[in-house]
């Protein structure tokens, strides 16, 4: 008598069959439409670029809570959100916390680094110009200088997530591949990757090239091809330049981020604002004032193509430091581009640069003028916003200080600049850096030497450059 089969054996045989009829020989990658980051991510950028940091807390820990996962794992597009939790709470000047998500994000990143997820990336063959980024954005603070033309970069790129450890199913002749092709901004995840260790270099100052966890990103993501012209040669390029420059090694990290500021072809890219800040920066650092100034105004404008109004205004408030290392007076962009940035409803933008044009007739000798800007500007650090407890409100409370100095009411002068000093007291990288530097003596993460020369570094009085570039 003939044995029939089991039910068991006939569901296999069922599912069998269903697979092979997907696949003559290869069952490939399942395809999912669903984007990395979540839409409701880039959402929460309307609250940050208005100040409105809790709000935007609020929305980023939202997509934290949902984002990508399987089991505990996440996915690299989660960098993208610790990045943006940091900048919260660095906007606001509490670098500890703002330490932290950086932290968790750089440590995201690099398991994805040991994982090589960037072999997964399906690059598409070509990236065009952009003809239309120019005349959308309607600069009005400036003309460009330099050569060269704005990448149109894919919103998403396919990448196999899962490739390399996936389980693979052998039935018949067919291989059934368990790995799955997603959308991903990697553009966004290579902005995040640059701006926290960016971010991680300025808060840490001095001891960043002792830091543990800097010196791990630095051995990881170094990378062949950098500064190619290449797509992920020049975002690698970025972000490898300002891990370098953090570090101190100033004239390799000129070197990498200049050859990786454009693709092939003169094609500015989202990360080539960044790139030209931190080289801005460098030049600031030799008091070459001109030069700074004219890269950040360079920086500024490939900002504004890419919609990045943060980058607009670091830019501007560093070409302003620059400005004023040489001259007193108004820097130029800085009224047409706060106009801008009135229309953009750019808020943050909008009351960053008016308190640097402020700063701008201080140090030229009108105090009246100043005064007069600062009192128009009170209203915008209302309740509504966090702009109230952010550096900006620092600055304004200092220039209010210098203001009444100026105009020789010295007795009200020393009240302000006591209120100025009290707001700005917790939000200070310097305490934070001395915190750093004591937590790895006692961590034994240095040598006698090396612990010797990060505190004669740190403690030291502020060098004149210093004073020059930021008295506050």
């Amino acid at each position: 008598m003939k044995r029939q089969p089991s039910l068991p054996l006939l569901m296999l045989v069922a599912l069998t069959a269903i697979l092979l009829t997907q696949s003559v020989s290869v069952v490939t990658a399942q395809v999912r439409s669903n984007r990395m980051p979540k839409a409701d991510y880039y959402l929460a950028f309307g609250e940050y670029y208005r100040g409105d940091y809790k709000d935007a807390l609020r929305r980023f820990r939202s997509v934290y809570n949902t984002a990508f996962r399987v089991g505990d794992n996440r996915f690299v597009d989660s960098v993208c959100v610790l990045t943006m939790l940091g900048e919260c709470h660095y906007q606001v000047g509490d670098y500890r916390t703002a330490m932290d998500f950086y932290n968790q994000s750089a440590e995201l990143y690099l398991k994805y680094a040991n994982l090589r997820w960037q072999r997964d990336i399906q690059l598409p063959p070509t990236i065009p110009p952009d003809t239309s980024a120019v005349q959308k954005a309607r600069v009005t603070w400036g003309t460009p200088t330099r050569r060269g033309r704005i990448a149109k970069i894919p919103d998403t790129i396919s990448v196999m997530r899962g490739q390399n450890d996936a389980p693979r199913i052998l039935i018949g002749d067919s291989i059934l591949d368990t790995s799955e092709v997603r959308s991903v901004d990697v553009t966004e995840i290579m902005r995040c990757v640059a701006l926290t260790i960016r971010r991680r270099g300025s808060i840490l100052g001095p001891s960043a090239k002792f830091d543990p966890l800097s010196i791990r990103i630095a051995a990881k993501l170094k990378r062949a091809g950098m500064g190619n012209g290449s797509y992920l040669g020049s975002l690698n390029g970025i972000v490898y330049g300002c891990v370098i420059s953090s570090f101190g090694q100033k004239d390799k990290a000129v070197d990498l981020l200049t050859r990786s500021l454009q693709l092939t072809g003169g094609l500015d890219h989202p990360l080539t604002s960044l790139g030209l800040i931190e080289l801005a920066e460098i030049e600031l650092l030799k008091e070459n004032s001109t030069k700074a100034a004219t890269l950040a105004t360079e920086a500024s404008f490939t900002a504004a193509y890419f919609d990045q109004y943060d980058r607009i205004e670091e830019a501007l408030s560093i070409g302003t430091q620059a400005h004023l290392l040489s001259q007193r007076n108004l820097f130029p962009p800085l009224l047409n581009a706060v106009t801008w940035a009135r229309r953009e409803n750019a808020h943050k933008m909008q009351v960053a640069l008016s308190v640097r044009m402020a700063e701008c007739f201080s140090e030229s000798g009108d105090a009246v003028a100043s005064g007069n800007l600062l009192k128009e500007l009170t209203p915008m650090f209302s309740r509504r916003n966090s702009l109230g407890n952010t550096i900006i409100a620092s600055r304004a409370k200092y220039l209010a200080a210098l203001n009444l100095f100026l105009l020789g009411n010295n007795q009200q002068g020393l009240k302000q600049l006591q209120d100025a000093i009290s707001h700005l007291g917790t939000r200070s990288k310097l305490q934070y850096r001395l915190r750093t530097a004591d937590a790895l003596t006692s961590q034994g993460s240095l040598t006698e030497k090396q612990a010797d020369a990060l505190y004669t570094e740190t403690l030291q009085d502020p060098p004149d450059l210093q004073w020059k570039l930021d008295p506050m």
